[in-house]
């Protein structure tokens, strides 16, 4: 059905185990950086992981029956006034329905791809440069329900404002108004993609 598809696209451990030809535990010796292995075969499992695109889950197995009601704000910089009158409405927005919200600020792609799938956060807003295309066409595949404000992107669980560039630029009745309009889509993306798994 398409809710096990969804599902079902998740790599795990037992993934990259098979395709690297490996025990599960030597895969995880190899991500958890316990020095045991032989170089080569640490090198091969960690470039098996990056090509599968593993991504562990962060709140760990035994979590994974609790639901998640963070929204994450993925940020390269904090430095402009607009991003604090942007955050402030997207926590107003959060408290409305009932979110946690977590304020993200790196420029480190991979970094930020492990937190929006690996359960960090039930869903994302995505205002940072640094995340470009190719962690775009992850996003898109893992179907992760993201709301992107600095460009246009477009899938089942992605949607954004329709505006390019930086968040600089936008007026305060911009930033109020998307800081709330996209904090109500994502809750909406987060409900669909839920009930189509349950």
């Amino acid at each position: 059905t398409g809710s096990s598809q969804v599902a079902d696209k998740r790599v795990t451990i037992k993934d990259v185990a098979r395709a690297a030809g490996v025990s599960i535990s030597t895969v995880s010796n190899a991500l958890n950086g316990v020095d045991v292995l032989h170089p080569d075969t640490k090198q091969r499992i960690l470039e098996t992981a990056r090509k599968l695109h593993y991504v562990p889950d962060l709140n760990g197995r035994n979590l994974k029956s609790q639901e998640n009601k963070v929204i994450g704000l993925f940020l390269s910089s904090i430095k402009e006034p607009a991003y604090g009158l942007l955050a402030e409405e997207i926590y107003k927005a959060c408290q409305e329905k009932g979110y946690e919200f977590q304020i993200f600020v790196s420029n480190n792609a991979q970094s930020m791809l492990t937190n929006i799938l690996g359960n960090r956060v039930s869903g994302a807003l995505i205002c940072n440069s640094f995340i470009g295309k190719q962690e775009e066409a992850v996003l898109l595949e893992y179907e992760a329900p993201v709301f992107f404000l600095d460009r246009t992107v477009s899938g089942r669980y992605a949607l954004c404002s329709g505006k390019d560039g930086a968040i600089e630029d936008w007026t305060r009745e911009e930033l109020e108004k998307w800081g709330r309009e996209a904090v109500r889509a994502l809750d909406t993306m987060i409900t669909e993609k839920r009930g189509s798994i349950i």
